[in-house]
């Protein structure tokens, strides 16, 4: 008897229906677990966190910081790596939207990007990217259409990443005396400053408040009231993680039906490949790392990704942050949980952290 529970057990696991069979839960702190699990042919870790006690953020890590995630010791429970490096800025930027603890780190090159939100006890997955600008008196108002990343068009840098070199034609504006933080009747988060410098031609430092870099000369006035306005589409949003493709909407597979197959312009995500995601089930989140090795192409693709997501996890949404030899799931309390491509984790810009 003992002998044909053994078999159905094995029989079972091969076949997918008892993924949880060879599940390891442990706890890391109050609502939050993780779980390391074979499903089907994949090895699978997740962190599991309730977002009415624990939230998700991300932290920088610089550009070529040899530890990697473990950079994040003492500032959270758990940590994945998050960052797309973008080739137009030599692999020294993120592609995707940064906030942390409100403040914008960069809006990075954007575009097709999807997002996780945070705001207080909630969290929604998108393809939003926000919005953001500058309002004056009389309801003036100027849009920026980056933070910290390029030299297009009308563009914001901070203390947190903003670096402005010398371009001919253009004219910077300096917000200064900040305020506190408050929510606007549309829902967004605003901070009042004051216009403390204006000139054109060479730039203003960024050592403390907001630089304003535009092609022409805004329209305020040195000593002006301002308001600094960012819209997530919820209240509140203390921060923001972005990563490339978003694998579950509705609790709904887009691995199946997204994609135009091996040979097609995403025959990428046809590789088995190792993946790190986040995914949402209504007031829970989840930070999932699959396994995989380049010598043996061993990972998962993307339809599979899907399906644990949605069989397994009941997802609601979920998308895709760097895979490959990025992926890795590290924990304050167990160390390294995962099993990194390389046998070791490889430095990045970004982490996505559980406080």
């Amino acid at each position: 008897m003992k002998r044909l529970l053994v078999a159905v057990l094995v029989l079972a696991v091969c076949l997918g229906v008892a993924p949880q069979a060879l599940a390891r839960t442990r706890t890391l702190a109050p609502g939050a677990t993780v779980t390391s699990l074979r499903w089907r042919h994949e090895r699978i870790h997740y962190v599991k966190l309730n977002l009415d006690r624990r939230s998700i953020g991300s932290v920088p890590h610089g550009s070529r910081l040899p530890l990697g995630l473990r950079t994040t010791k003492g500032q959270g429970l758990a940590s994945v790596a998050a960052d797309f490096r973008c080739k137009d800025m030599s692999g020294s930027q993120p592609c995707g939207l940064y906030v942390r603890r409100r403040e914008v780190w960069t809006t990075g090159r954007g575009g097709g990007g999807v997002s996780y939100v945070q705001g207080k006890n909630q969290a929604r997955i998108d393809q939003s990217a926000g919005y953001f600008f500058i309002r004056g008196e009389g309801n003036r108002s100027t849009r920026i259409m980056h933070v910290n990343y390029g030299h297009d068009g009308v563009v914001a840098f901070n203390p947190r990443g903003g670096v402005i070199r010398p371009t001919p034609g253009r004219c910077y504006m300096k917000l200064g005396k900040p305020g506190g933080w408050s929510v606007t009747k549309a829902g967004g988060d605003q901070r009042t400053y004051r216009v403390v410098r204006k000139r054109c031609g060479s730039p203003l430092s960024v050592d403390h408040g907001i630089v304003i870099e535009s092609n022409v000369t805004l329209d305020y006035r040195v000593g002006d009231q301002v308001a600094w306005v960012q819209d997530f589409g919820i209240p509140n949003v203390t921060s923001v993680v972005s990563g490339m493709t978003q694998v579950v909407r509705n609790g709904v597979n887009l691995g199946v039906k997204k994609f135009g197959g091996h040979d097609g312009p995403d025959g990428y995500y046809y590789n088995d490949c190792p993946r790190t995601v986040l995914a949402l089930r209504g007031s829970t989140a989840f930070m999932v790392v699959v396994d995989g090795l380049p010598s043996n192409r061993a990972g998962i693709k993307f339809p599979k990704l899907g399906t644990f997501l949605v069989q397994h996890l009941h997802a609601d949404a979920a998308f895709n942050l760097d895979g490959g030899g990025s992926a890795a799931l590290w924990t304050k309390k167990f160390g390294l949980v995962s099993n990194p491509s390389y046998g070791f984790i490889r430095s990045g810009i970004y982490a996505t952290t559980l406080i």
